[in-house]
């Protein structure tokens, strides 16, 4: 099934540790009733846990209690990061799309596989952000 929430605020992670380097970007979406909201960690990097079952992230509470807000999940290639970056820092507004479906196995209920993220804009007119920078 395929879904997208707009994105209100993001933050973006780079750390450098011992012996790994790691960039991740995390989305919120706005309040969508009552304080809930979606929020989505994406991860760039090489080794991803969900291609065993084919996907690239998970989704939790997916028809599940209405007073939590869905939580993301996504592990991207690390050559998409600049791409990400740029269109959440020069565009508005932004959205994250995602399919998802059933686990072909466990774990099972409101939990749901990611088997693709698109980050997209609305429809733009040629030239728009650079008519703002001037």
């Amino acid at each position: 099934m395929a879904n997208n929430f707009q994105i209100e605020s993001y933050q973006v992670y780079v750390t450098q540790g011992r012996t790994d380097f790691n960039r991740s970007i995390k989305l919120t979406s706005p309040d969508l009733s009552h304080g809930i909201r979606v929020r989505a960690s994406v991860f760039f990097q090489d080794s991803n846990l969900f291609q065993k079952w084919k996907g690239v992230g998970k989704i939790t509470n997916v028809g599940g209690e209405n007073f939590d807000g869905s939580d993301i999940q996504v592990v991207c290639n690390p050559s998409l990061f600049d791409g990400f970056y740029q269109v959440l820092s020069s565009e508005k507004p932004v959205y994250l799309s995602y399919v998802y479906e059933n686990w072909p196995e466990e774990p099972k209920g409101t939990t749901k596989l990611i088997t693709q993220v698109t980050l997209k804009t609305d429809t733009e007119m040629p030239g728009d952000y650079e008519s703002m920078i001037k």
